[in-house]
């Protein structure tokens, strides 16, 4: 090769190369996001496992509340790698069981990928979307008024959750989530020490709070 086509080359390469560092410095490199969410919880049980009776006593689709947060790595200026954890609880008193009182917990730990501008001179609003795979562990406790407390269902299985939301930015370094929004399917498993047959709870996750970057 020529050493003018060289010194050409050469300038190209470290000219790209340094816009692309550039580039990289200018987004947010970390944020994590932290605020109330509502779960609309599909218990999943069937007649194959319960009467009818008892399903509508018990409640098959429930409101649940608590907490989620996440913490987002990016790695480029549109996509990043999500922690998400969650934990809801339905508590429920059932005059048709002698007043027993049931409290589900689903807690929720899953991991995925982010899209999203994460430039630090981004637009003020701030759409994202993100697809998560990992683990849902459901307590179901039972207990009666005066009486113990007992475990009736314990189990972790696979769950996801496919949504996204929109951020609006507050601040430089502070943006509302004012709204999050995901399907989050758990795929329950055959658990025949809890008499509770595998399939699908469809549930859907809403949550809103704080991002910090």
């Amino acid at each position: 090769m020529k050493p003018h086509l060289k010194l050409v080359f050469l300038f190209a390469f470290f000219s790209l190369t340094a816009s692309v560092t550039f580039a990289q410095k200018d987004i947010n490199r970390v944020e994590g996001f932290a605020g109330y969410s509502y779960l609309s919880l599909h218990r999943g049980l069937s007649t194959d496992d319960f009467d009818q009776s008892d399903i509508d006593a018990i409640g098959n689709r429930v409101n649940a509340h608590g907490f989620n947060g996440s913490i987002t790595g990016n790695f480029s200026r549109y996509f990043g790698a999500t922690f998400d954890f969650s934990w809801h609880r339905n508590s429920r008193t059932i005059p048709e069981f002698d007043d027993e009182k049931i409290r589900h917990d689903v807690t929720q730990f899953m991991g995925g990928i982010q899209i999203k501008d994460n430039s630090t001179d981004g637009p003020k609003v701030k759409p994202f979307g993100r697809v998560l795979f990992g683990g849902a562990r459901q307590t179901i406790q039972d207990s009666v008024p005066g009486g113990s407390t007992i475990d009736v269902f314990k189990a972790t299985d696979f769950a996801m959750a496919l949504g996204g939301g929109v951020d609006i930015r507050a601040t430089r370094r502070v943006d509302i989530r004012v709204f999050q929004f995901d399907y989050n399917p758990i795929f329950r498993r055959d658990h025949a020490q809890f008499d509770l047959s595998g399939g699908i709870q469809n549930n859907i996750r809403l949550s809103f709070g704080i991002v910090v970057h």
